[in-house]
């Protein structure tokens, strides 16, 4: 699943509020580069793994759901895209 999310911030204050959404959610982000980092959280037992990147102008998470999660795939994606709206603005 992958989600892309505009922010009007600076490269660095966007990567700044997506660290700290993910520890919000308990994720474990693991920097590769300035831009990319690639990260896994687990909840009620299911791993969930994925990557993300930051431009100058997008916030973009590309999750691999396992095959149990996958039937919510939209419903999680909705709520993903709320929560990064609400940390990117």
């Amino acid at each position: 699943m992958k989600i892309t999310r505009k922010h009007r911030r600076t490269q660095a204050e966007a990567k700044q509020r997506l660290i700290g959404l993910a520890n919000q959610m308990g994720l474990t982000l693991e920097w590769v580069d300035e831009q990319s980092a690639t990260g896994s959280m687990s909840f009620n037992g299911v791993t969930v793994t994925g990557a993300a990147r930051v431009t100058d102008a997008d916030v973009v998470l590309d999750v691999e759901l396992p095959r149990l999660a996958r039937m919510f795939s939209s419903r999680i994606e909705k709520q993903v895209q709320k929560q990064m709206d609400e940390a990117l603005l």
